[in-house]
């Protein structure tokens, strides 16, 4: 059909697609994925959202004037690809011009990216928009690049491309072009961008994070400019507009002389004059945090300083992923650079928000500040003033019209968790901001629900005090007075019935002496006795059936003075019984923790346990730890200096401000054991430089001793710090380490993962829990969870503790200059996660062989380095990076790991840098994803033996251990790969050179059994079964070859690792939570593959909901029916006391109930026979 033939209503679009490679159009062959002429077009056409084949014509002969490349067919012609009409009424048409060769994105150059610029600016006028297809690895380059040379854009330019090629069954590339078509067809978005998994970025704020999930790209500082999802969200304020009439025009003039100088602790002088001399021209100098640099190196600053004279441009960048460049810090103004700051999405009237500046909140109103602004995690100014308490600003803000942003749900789920924690205070804060409390969660639940089930008598008071419904139904069609009259309390029931419940209550509680039958969090087994005022007491039924059990065995509670019950001692009591009952609820949960009075968990039977001691105070018995504070340097000791125009160190401010706080310092402990004499006092004795935490819910009371670690007497800044400190650091460790339970470092931001990593691989054989941490705003609870970990566990390792999580240490960075949650380890899950209730991952942590002393490594070399490689850089860079006195090099490659192998000048001085010695390690510039070699351009640094040649001389091989030390660096990757693609040849000739079929890989940990298994190779499984192979292993990410063989859906992979001995072990809550989903989807393949491995279905979630539960609420009867074969629990009881056949009589399904009570009948008759 002709385009004069359609509709008027319809409109036709043009769009240039320029194929440069990558990828989405690649072919795999035998020396991996390589580009194939003509394929991408090939595969487009058998895609009918792509490509109309109703609708075709040809663009007339030489009409693409731009086209005269080498590819003969591009001159003449270029087949037109019709899409189909869009639902606004646009055909997008498109012509794709293929670049010869096709290039793979790790080896493009300057000039590719003049070419591309230059293409776009022929044909400028002959198209409404323009798609680049690019590969992923340099994407964010290009884009960045174009940015810049593109001037006074008027069009769309979109980059976009896959992480899977297009022909394969599962692939990105499908969504990502049409996505990408779809925006330069149907909108003008003036800028150059890039579309990848649904999201279109800013292109010079866009970069890869992830080099193995479809989510590859983000900007991490600016949200996206358009989402496409069921609809498509454009934000238009959000686009850049040029306010100039001036013609397009390109800028191809590029200066290759430029390089990036990565900071850190111990960098050499030496390294940053070679990288920064003739014929450098321009540096972005990578620094730490907020734009930090030593300003003590004066060594360093002085080359800095020299470059810039000699005209050389340095700009200024933090090493984070999130947050800009600014000087906060004195150390931040130190270097002589040109700094930048990066935009987050964040206005002025958010920040003073956040900082409580109420002053500041006014005059922004005043000036005209938009209340109702979001930032990239869609928080408005009330959003933030609400998270930090900040009454006043809250009020400010609604006087001002300011209104709540976030659903009704979202809002009751956050509501609600406030009413379970008895969190009074903060709900004030969200009444101030104008929340609805009748809002329900996504089991209808409102906060009055859950703080009745909790007996939190104070938030039931201030809830109805502000007019709650407490006749509003859950799902279960359940209101807040059937909950109180399930568990009989009384007090709730009359405050309920009165409506205006606090002076009835406060009559009610100097008066009524009445017991509490149940309450959710004790246990079925547990017996525990409370005391509700005066002398009565009234004991707990142990056959309870509404709360999870516990391992505790009866418990008993006592008010703090049962002869002289006062007013207030109903209060006393219920926040004592509260805390016993929290107790037992986390050891109800936590495979980790031991019982206060004596029952024990496995994991914790290594912990250095100390015997229970009744404590004066509580008068529980406790049991006392102790744990080594150093302070190294960060915030916590850090005050303003007017004079010099920023934060600097105050020596003896740590211990002064840590007594301050009451949930680190015990005051009424030290003063009572101070003026009596006790039998129980440690021996150590209470010190003036010892903080005593109060006693935890767990029943330990952990002694902190401080120690400010100097350095001439100089407490030290983290940016500061070199080798001598952290060996330093090392030895105080090593020296105290029989006195100690634990041990946490006090650390600033800047190089904790630095010093982290580094004590990871300084120690050897540690037995005991050391971890870092620092003190900002949020600095409360990380240093008190940091405390509370090293006090009550052995974690053998050394960790980093942040905003509620327990990274493993030489897997965390830094990643966010701003904000709390500034850490993160993108390739391993947190060791620890510290909210209501700790909860450690035990199968995650790394044991050492313990009956061996603990020792330290303090032999560290400073000449080493961080090399990036990117487009365009220069092999005089690479060869003055790579001079001597440099010994070991981390080498920042693409993607997966890929280098450009068409640059044979930067390989040949790689390979000569390896010869003399040098250490080189490949590293992916990606956050998440690890080097891979499944691209011919990955496999450079292993293709040729010369590099393993280099090794052996660097190693100076003269006994066969050198050797094995060699094969045990390089064969797990060859064995692995081997693995993936079946070849059992490979990996027998690898093994008989002495590789170890059981070997991990440095980079995530896994085996060739864990990649067979992913892969399918029943054979690879069975010979490395046969051959030894451990099927217990696990990788990095905690998963063994049996959860591979899951993942995968391969029931015969499943039952062959059975075979030989595997399993999932004891089945937690985090894989409840997954069989619960599964369960929720009906999705009864991936259960099956579950329940062959071993998986336990009667382990619930969080609220003790078992898959059966959630599969008969959804009406799910093939999953019902499934769970029914495998033999799960008919008579498991949720956290409410509901069984799946009570949930099916609840929601009146007869063909769940009759399905059920059929299933119990057959359970009878079985037991009975």
């Amino acid at each position: 059909m002709e385009s004069s033939t359609l509709p008027k209503q319809i409109r036709e679009t043009k769009v240039l697609v320029l194929y440069t490679g990558g990828t989405i159009g690649m072919k795999k062959t035998d020396g991996g994925y390589q580009p194939k002429s003509g394929h991408l077009q090939t595969q487009i056409k058998r895609l009918p959202m792509l490509y109309d084949e109703d609708y075709t014509k040809i663009e007339p002969k030489g009409s693409l004037k731009s086209f005269s490349c080498d590819n003969a067919a591009s001159t003449s012609q270029l087949e037109e690809l019709a899409m189909p009409i869009s639902a606004h009424g646009v055909r997008v048409l498109y012509y794709i011009k293929e670049y010869f060769p096709l290039k793979d994105s790790s080896n493009m150059t300057i000039g590719d990216w003049v070419e591309i610029a230059l293409d776009i600016k022929d044909n400028y006028s002959r198209y409404d928009g323009f798609v680049v297809i690019h590969g992923t690895d340099t994407m964010a380059y290009s884009v960045s690049a174009l940015s810049f040379m593109l001037e006074n854009l008027g069009k769309s330019v979109i980059f976009t491309g896959s992480q899977v090629p297009i022909y394969e069954q599962r692939n990105d590339g499908r969504d990502n072009l049409l996505g990408a078509l779809v925006i330069a067809g149907h909108y003008i978005i003036p800028e150059v961008t890039l579309f990848f998994a649904g999201y279109l970025y800013r292109g010079n704020h866009s970069t890869k994070v992830s080099a193995g999930s479809f989510d590859a790209f983000a900007s991490p500082n600016l949200p996206p400019l358009v989402t496409m999802k069921v609809n498509i969200e454009v934000q238009w304020d959000a686009i850049f507009r040029s306010n100039s009439v001036n013609k397009f025009t390109v800028c191809s003039n590029m200066n290759p002389n430029i390089g990036l100088l990565r900071l850190f602790p111990g960098i050499t002088s030496e390294t940053v004059q070679a990288f920064l001399k003739p014929p450098m021209l321009g540096v972005v100098l990578q620094t730490y945090g907020c734009g930090n640099a030593p300003n003590n190196r004066e060594d360093i600053i002085s080359e800095i300083k020299k470059a810039t004279r000699r005209g050389v441009l340095i700009v200024n960048c933090t090493q984070c992923l999130h947050g800009p460049v600014v000087d906060q810090y004195a150390t931040g103004k130190g270097a002589d650079v040109n700094a930048t700051t990066d935009y987050d999405g964040r206005t002025p009237l958010h920040i003073a928000c956040v900082e409580g500046n109420t002053e500041a909140v006014e005059f922004l109103l005043a000036k005209g500040a938009i209340t109702q602004v979001r930032d990239r995690f869609k928080c408005s100014p009330l959003d933030d003033a609400i998270k930090f308490r900040h009454k006043e600003i809250v009020k400010t803000l609604r006087k001002a019209g300011a209104q709540l942003m976030k659903s009704s749900m979202e809002t009751a789920v956050e509501l609600c968790r406030l009413a379970a924690k008895n969190r009074v205070d903060d709900l004030l804060v969200w009444q101030f901001a104008g929340a609805d409390f009748n809002a329900s969660d996504y089991d209808k639940r409102t906060p009055l629900h859950v703080a009745v089930c909790r007996n939190n008598v104070e938030t039931v008071a201030f809830l109805l005090e502000h007019g709650v419904n407490p006749y509003l139904r859950d799902v279960f069609g359940s209101t807040p007075m059937d909950n109180a009259k399930s568990y009989e309390l009384h007090n709730i029931i009359d405050m309920l019935d009165g409506y205006c419940g606090l002076k009835k209550f406060n009559k009610i509680s100097t008066s009524s002496k009445k017991s509490l039958k149940t309450l959710p969090e004790c246990g079925e087994n547990d017996g525990i006795v409370v005391t509700t005022g005066g002398s009565e007491k009234c004991a707990v039924p142990s056959s309870t059936k509404h709360l999870p059990s516990t391992t505790a065995g009866k418990q008993t509670m006592q008010s703090t003075s049962s002869s002289d019950a006062a007013d207030g001692d109903v209060a006393l009591n219920r926040r004592s019984f509260h805390a016993q009952l929290s107790r037992s609820f986390f050891q109800s949960r936590s495979s980790s923790s031991s019982s206060v009075d004596g029952g024990s968990s496995s994991p914790s039977k290594s912990r250095l346990g100390t015997v229970p001691v009744e404590d004066p105070i509580t008068h529980e018995n406790v049991v006392n730890s102790k744990v080594l504070l150093l302070y190294t340097g960060g915030a916590l000791g850090w005050k303003v200096d007017p004079n010099l125009e920023g934060f600097h160190l105050d020596k003896k401010h740590v211990l002064k401000e840590l007594k301050k706080l009451p949930m680190m310092h015990d005051v009424e402990y030290v003063d009572y054991i101070l003026s009596n004499v006790l039998d129980d006092i440690p021996e150590e004795g209470i010190g003036s430089d010892t903080i005593v935490m109060p006693v935890s819910k767990y029943g330990k009371r952990v002694f902190v001793d401080v120690l400010e670690m100097k350095e001439s007497h100089v407490v030290v800044h983290s940016k500061d710090q070199d080798i001598h400190d952290w060996i330093n650091i090392a030895l105080q460790i090593k020296e105290c380490y029989e006195k100690y339970h634990g041990f946490v470092i006090l650390h600033g931001t800047d190089t904790m993962a630095y010093l982290a990593s580094a004590l990871s691989f300084m120690f050897e054989n540690l037995g005991k829990s050391y971890a870092l941490s620092d003190h900002l705003n949020d600095g409360r609870q990380n240093l008190l969870g940091a405390l509370m970990i090293a006090g009550h566990y052995v974690i053998p390792e050394v960790t980093l503790f942040f905003h509620g999580k327990l990274y493993r240490g030489n897997r965390a960075l830094k990643v966010d200059a701003r904000r709390f949650g500034a850490f993160d380890s993108p390739n391993c899950p947190p060791l620890a996660t510290v909210e209501a209730g700790i909860e450690v991952e035990w199968e995650e942590l790394f044991y050492e062989n313990q009956a061996r002393k603990f020792e330290i490594h303090t032999k560290m070399s400073s000449s080493i380095g961080v090399l990036r490689i990117f487009p365009g850089i220069t092999q005089e860079a690479v060869h003055a990076f790579l001079e001597p006195p440099i010994e070991g090099v981390v080498l920042e490659t693409y993607g997966s790991g890929n280098g450009p192998d068409s640059r044979k000048e930067l390989l040949e001085e790689i390979r000569a840098a390896a010869k003399r010695g040098v250490i080189i390690v490949n590293c992916t510039q990606c956050l998440y994803g690890h080097v891979v070699d499944s691209y011919a351009t990955g496999r450079f640094s292993l293709r040729d033996n010369e590099l393993i040649d280099a090794v052996a001389s660097h190693f100076k091989v003269g006994s066969t251990e050198e050797v094995r030390f060699i094969k045990q660096a390089l064969f797990p990757v060859l064995m692995c790969h081997a693995a993936g693609r079946g070849d059992i040849d490979a990996m027998e000739d690898l093994r008989q050179q002495g590789g170890l079929l059981s070997a991990a890989t440095s980079h995530d940990g896994r085996t060739p059994i864990h990649v067979a298994c992913l892969e399918g190779q029943l054979q690879v499984i069975r010979y490395l079964l046969e051959k030894g192979a451990s099927p217990h292993v696990f990788d990095n990410h905690g998963q063994t070859p049996l959860h591979d063989a899951i993942r995968s859906n391969n029931e015969e992979a499943i039952l062959l690792l059975r075979e030989f001995g595997a399993h999932l072990g004891p089945t937690t809550v985090n894989t409840a939570l997954e069989i619960c989903s599964l369960a929720a989807d009906d999705k009864v393949d991936r259960l099956r593959a579950w329940h062959l491995a071993g998986v336990d279905f009667n382990v619930g979630d969080y609220d003790r909901r078992t898959a059966l539960h959630v599969a008969v609420c959804r009406n799910n009867v093939n999953t019902v029916k499934f769970l029914l074969e495998c033999g799960v629990d008919l008579n498991s009881r949720d956290l409410y006391g509901f069984t799946p056949l009570k949930n099916a009589e609840i929601f009146e399904n007869r063909e769940m109930m009759k399905l059920l009570q059929s299933a119990a009948e057959k359970t009878n008759d079985a037991v009975d026979q």
